[in-house]
């Protein structure tokens, strides 16, 4: 979401977002004692969690740990700002209902430290069936065996290959491994992690990628030359990049 003024992976930061002219939001998936998939960055709700009393936590608290009507109890706003104040944790289902509600599609990180498994894949599937956002939700993830899963359970699914370093050799494998016959496969670097052999490399093989995260007019400089498909961004507006594109030209 727009967590630059919103508390990130909220649905106040959804819908700002929405507000500002975006059609694309991303958001991070952390699951509850009771298996409930939430939005969450961390594996702890220790940097963005609050108690009624506007207090925060001194030893680490996983999120693992609580059961989903724990977390209802907790306040994910104030940190951000006292606007903010009340703002829940939202489910999974909740965040589908709002990108339904404003028209968003939205790409969403299975987190590297989140135990994902085949059950944990078949609720999200469930999820996203029963809200009708089957063609709107891209599955990202820097751990290509949590793509994988998602793959085994919904075929057709738009998949994003998250990496911090140059794709390489072993990374279109990678990508290949990915692949079934109806999906759309990606690669997602970090930026400063693209180069034009890379670049060479992923066109070669026949896969698209996209850039991570792009918040200022040295990095857009950086992945201009190649063939960029999308960028994420904490901030820049579409019509701030085609300004600072503009100005290379």
């Amino acid at each position: 979401g727009y967590s630059i003024e919103a508390p990130e992976n909220t649905i106040p930061a959804f819908i700002l977002a929405a507000e500002k002219g975006y059609n694309t939001v991303e958001c991070d998936i952390q699951w509850t004692k009771d298996s409930v998939p939430v939005l969450l960055h961390d594996n702890t709700i220790n940097r963005t969690a609050r108690r009624e009393n506007g207090w925060g936590f001194l030893f680490r608290r996983k999120c693992s740990n609580y059961t989903y009507e724990e977390l209802q109890k907790l306040d994910f706003g104030y940190w951000k700002g006292k606007e903010y104040k009340g703002t829940k944790i939202p489910s999974f289902s909740e965040a589908l209902d709002c990108g339904n509600e404003y028209n968003l599609n939205m790409y969403v990180e299975l987190k590297d430290d989140s135990n994902f498994d085949k059950e944990k894949a078949k609720i999200l599937a469930q999820a996203v069936e029963e809200a009708g956002m089957e063609d709107k939700v891209t599955w990202i993830s820097f751990n290509p065996d949590y793509l994988k899963i998602i793959s085994e359970v919904m075929p057709e699914s738009r998949l994003g290959y998250l990496t911090k370093t140059e794709p390489d050799k072993e990374t279109i494998k990678t990508l290949k491994s990915l692949k079934t016959e109806d999906n759309e496969v990606f690669i997602n670097v970090k930026a400063s992690q693209m180069t034009k052999e890379a670049d060479s490399l992923l066109d070669r093989a026949g896969f698209d990628f996209e850039a991570w995260t792009v918040d200022d007019e040295a990095t857009l400089e950086k992945i201009y030359p190649f063939e960029c498909s999308g960028i994420t961004t904490n901030k820049l507006t579409e019509e701030e990049v085609d300004k600072i594109i503009d100005s290379f030209e």
